[in-house]
């Protein structure tokens, strides 16, 4: 978006965050299932598409991510190095989306290593977008996003990472299904953390 429309966009989410707490729920996941040990602590809202009113931009980051991204991520794709038609990421009227705000607070646990899409159930997931709403944010703080290509890290045995810093205005996307990653915890005194999720999911058969 730029510094300037991000930093806009960062401040309608604060604002939203703080008229809403009490209609923001406690992140549903856990290990093992509902009663497991809990692995991650943050406060989630979904959003539809039509908060407008008095704080147009929150709404419309939802139609945004939406109606719009996917289209240019598939637009972007090169074409393929054999001469051949270039594949799309996903068939664009085969999918639909969810948007979901999350909200981590200081000294937070932050979220195990974990794929978006559940394993043992029925999960439509296919593409996860994640754009970070954080003014000023700094490593020290924690948080950080941590990809694992090779998968998770177990028990005496390292994986290769991609450490990414919840920087205002950054974008990460990847595969539902495929890609293990986790939140750090933040430090006492961080900030809260935002970060505007969209799943891309197919549509069930």
């Amino acid at each position: 978006l730029g510094v300037k429309l991000a930093q806009q966009v960062a401040a309608q989410f604060r604002t939203f965050r703080n008229s809403h707490r009490e209609n923001f729920e406690e992140g549903g996941v856990t290990k093992g299932g509902a009663t497991g040990k809990r692995v991650r602590d943050d406060f989630v809202k979904p959003l539809r598409g039509d908060e407008l009113g008095e704080l147009p931009l929150v709404g419309g980051m939802s139609q945004l991510l939406s109606c719009h991204l996917l289209d240019v991520l598939i637009e972007t794709q090169p074409a393929s190095s054999q001469g051949r038609a270039r594949v799309p990421l996903m068939n664009p009227d085969q999918y639909f989306s969810h948007t979901q705000l999350a909200v981590f607070p200081p000294n937070s646990i932050g979220f195990f290593p974990h794929k978006d899409k559940a394993e043992g159930r029925e999960d439509l997931r296919k593409l996860t977008a994640v754009y970070y709403l954080n003014e000023d944010w700094d490593k020290d703080h924690g948080g950080g996003l941590v990809l694992y290509p090779d998968g998770a890290p177990v028990a005496n045995e390292s994986r290769s990472e991609v450490s990414i810093s919840p920087e205002l205005d950054r974008l990460v996307v990847f595969w539902s299904d495929s890609m293990d990653h986790e939140v750090k915890d933040t430090h006492i005194e961080a900030p809260e953390r935002f970060a505007l999720s969209q799943w891309y999911c197919r549509i069930p058969p």
